[in-house]
């Protein structure tokens, strides 16, 4: 993984992301910064935008380009819901299958979401 070290503001209207990163528990709401890789907010990376990069201890500037260039691997993997039961899932890497990647089983909405792709409607029959 990259070792940049980045400053992260949370957009607003994106709702609160919750993670583990070094064995301890974050909520980050809208407007919250964050100093860190792109590791812990890399499946909701479009709820946030780059201030810039940390170097020697100053903020310097980076154009976009740049940043995606610091993403390894950002599109090669498509993570999957497995549905566990009893409405259910959990969101796994399909090099990984034995280790989800939460840590309790999720809702479908949930789920979903943390995988990045888009929630299934549910389709229902008109009534006559």
């Amino acid at each position: 993984m990259n070792g940049r070290i980045f400053k992260w503001v949370k957009l607003i209207a994106t709702g609160a992301h919750y993670f583990k990163y070094d064995g301890n528990k974050y909520r980050l709401t809208p407007g919250d910064t964050i100093i860190c890789t792109i590791a812990p907010i890399k499946p909701f990376i479009d709820h946030y935008e780059c201030m810039g990069e940390i170097i020697d201890g100053d903020l310097v500037k980076v154009d976009g380009d740049v940043l995606q260039e610091s993403i390894p691997g950002k599109d090669d993997i498509t993570l999957e819901v497995v549905a566990k039961g009893d409405g259910y899932y959990d969101v796994i890497n399909p090099n990984n299958p034995d280790k989800p990647i939460n840590e309790n089983s999720l809702r479908i909405t949930a789920a979903y979401t943390l995988a990045g792709l888009p929630v299934p409607v549910k389709r229902t029959r008109r009534r006559k």
